[in-house]
């Protein structure tokens, strides 16, 4: 078999226990293209990127199951056989992956229902490009020149995250009476000022279940 064949996601993506419950993290690097850290990403909260990098923030949210982590990791999931055609049609030259699940300490709830990924409260899913191939991206897609043109002088990097809010994330968000601690109560306070920084929103759908009518009580 190939390498592809025998190297699962959930051997790339393991689980580390954290003060604030549990996380996943991955990272790619075009070593042939990338000579600084262009976009760094330690937390789903926070995000470092080099001098002259435009950044563009689009919050993720959608139905249960509808593939939102996976298009998430799927920025750096190298070692996937399809990896090279998403290449060829956006040239990412560095990409970085967060998922978090937030679970108190001595809490006995699972970190995940099911394979590879945690059952998410938070993901954060960045990749950069140059101002080159976004520029070219941007046109042969058709998207608005502005996305281009209205940049600073100094470009020379574009970054793209996409950030993930989790159902019952987005409950406790919505439902002060959830919080439980002063730990969550932070985490609560910058999930809100993430929201704040959003550009766009997207939704994802899960087709599978989309049409299945709800049976009666």
């Amino acid at each position: 078999k190939m390498w592809q064949d025998t190297f699962s996601k959930a051997d790339a993506l393991p689980i580390q226990r954290e003060e604030f419950g549990y996380v996943q993290r991955a990272a790619w690097r075009n070593s042939d293209r990338v000579h600084e850290e262009v976009v760094e990403l330690d937390s789903p909260f926070s995000v470092s990127v080099a001098a002259g990098t435009q950044l563009y923030t689009f919050v993720l949210i959608g139905d249960q199951n509808a593939g939102k982590s996976t298009f998430l990791h799927s920025f750096t999931c190298h070692y996937d056989a399809h990896y090279l055609e998403l290449q060829s049609l956006l040239p990412v030259m560095a990409s970085s992956f967060v998922n978090t699940r937030f679970i108190p300490k001595g809490s006995e709830a699972p970190a995940r229902d099911e394979l590879p990924f945690l059952d998410t409260d938070i993901g954060r899913g960045t990749f950069a490009m140059t101002l080159e191939d976004f520029a070219f991206f941007v046109q042969e897609h058709d998207l608005e020149h502005s996305l281009v043109l209205n940049l600073p002088k100094d470009t020379c990097y574009v970054a793209v995250q996409f950030i993930e809010f989790g159902g019952d994330h987005l409950d406790v968000l919505m439902d002060p009476s959830k919080v439980t601690s002063p730990e969550m109560q932070d985490v609560v306070g910058r999930s809100r000022q993430l929201l704040t920084e959003c550009r766009k929103l997207v939704y994802f759908v899960n087709g599978s279940t989309m049409f299945l009518q709800q049976q009666p009580n």
